[in-house]
């Protein structure tokens, strides 16, 4: 599987209909321990799949598709508004109804921000291993 991460983004790979993704160059799976000596970045390659990553990460609707700076504060900040409509709704208003929807809010941010964390590491993952 690790091995399977660098050859995605390598510009030695080939796709076989029998095999999947093999090296271009030995025209078989990878083969190697820790790092390819013939391994060469395809930087448009590495950006398609960090992309594809990122958004693939929590709640396909929820947030932005890359930005999990941007998913983080503005989960943040929907929970708290969230929570507070909730205090103000149990304290003042005894309607089922508008305390369903403050929960919703609640878990709308939660959800966000958790998307944002999952993108976080992500891109801390893709940020270690360009070194």
């Amino acid at each position: 599987e690790e091995r399977l991460e660098y050859c995605k983004i390598c510009t030695n790979r080939k796709m076989t209909m029998k095999q999947g993704l093999v090296c271009g160059l030995t025209n078989a799976l990878a083969d190697f321990d820790g790092s390819c000596k013939d391994f060469n970045r395809d930087d448009e390659a590495e950006q398609i799949e960090f992309e594809r990553k990122m958004a693939a990460t929590g709640d396909y609707e929820t947030g932005d598709p890359i930005d999990y700076k941007k998913n983080k504060k503005v989960g943040a900040i929907i929970f708290v508004i969230g929570s507070l409509i909730t205090l103000v709704t149990h304290l003042y208003i005894d309607d089922l109804g508008v305390a369903i929807v403050t929960y919703g809010t609640i878990i709308y941010g939660a959800s966000q921000y958790y998307r944002g964390m999952q993108q976080e590491k992500i891109a801390k993952q893709r940020e270690n291993r360009k070194g």
